[in-house]
């Protein structure tokens, strides 16, 4: 009995260990095991159109960090992100949330400036306080929109399309049969033409065959001489 109770107890031990090394593995490995030197910093946004934790931070394209956390404060969302190069932002910097494809997710473009725009000199900012964000157009989001608004007009749209295709469909069937003055013409038409190109082949064959004695004759004088 006490051999049992043991076992269970080294059992639970083992799936409480395994647990806590997969959330260390898993859910913590950027904090625990990431020996570079990470840069805490945030942006407020109006609305992140889908950006989630965990999401990469890019600087020129370039991955160089990843969103740590998002929170509501107001009227305005906080999205912290840390980033692994000491680079200084300055005025003119710019920081959107961007979208990979239209299939896949968001991520965190950041674009830190320049110290000269021009003739105007920029001032660093502080990176500790933070930065101002903005979203880009969500063109998915867009055509989600106009389609919503105009629902009647687009359903409307289809069913005439539908309608003039079964309509070109049906006068194209009757052509072909032959039916009505279009269909009748054509049709006459081609067979009329079959009719004259086989007189031209047979007036052709005559002729040759009338001329083949005077064509001999020739042939046998040019010889001669």
């Amino acid at each position: 009995m006490i051999r049992l109770k043991n076992e269970i107890a080294v059992g639970i031990l083992f799936f409480i260990g395994l647990a806590i090394l997969g959330y260390f593995t898993i859910i913590m490995k950027d904090e625990i095991f990431d020996t570079r030197k990470a840069y805490a910093m945030s942006a407020e946004f109006p609305s992140i159109n889908g950006l989630q934790k965990g999401e990469r931070v890019k600087m020129f394209g370039v991955d160089v960090g990843s969103v740590t956390k998002i929170i509501l404060k107001g009227r305005t969302v906080v999205v912290f992100f840390k980033i692994y190069e000491d680079t200084p932002f300055y005025e003119n910097y710019k920081v959107t949330i961007c979208s990979e494809s239209i299939m896949m997710g968001k991520f965190l473009s950041i674009d830190p400036g320049t110290p000269f725009s021009g003739q105007q000199a920029n001032a660093m900012v502080d990176k500790k306080k933070p930065l101002y964000g903005e979203a880009q157009t969500d063109v998915m989001e867009l055509v989600q929109n106009i389609l919503s608004e105009n629902r009647s007009d687009v359903r409307a749209s289809i069913q005439n399309i539908r309608a003039t295709s079964n309509d070109f469909k049906q006068i194209s069937d009757k052509i072909n049969r032959g039916q009505g003055t279009i269909g009748k013409l054509i049709n006459e038409d081609q067979t009329q033409g079959a009719k004259e190109l086989m007189k031209e082949v047979r007036d052709t064959v005559e002729d040759a065959r009338e001329q083949a004695p005077v064509t001999s004759f020739i042939r046998s004088v040019l010889l001669f001489l």
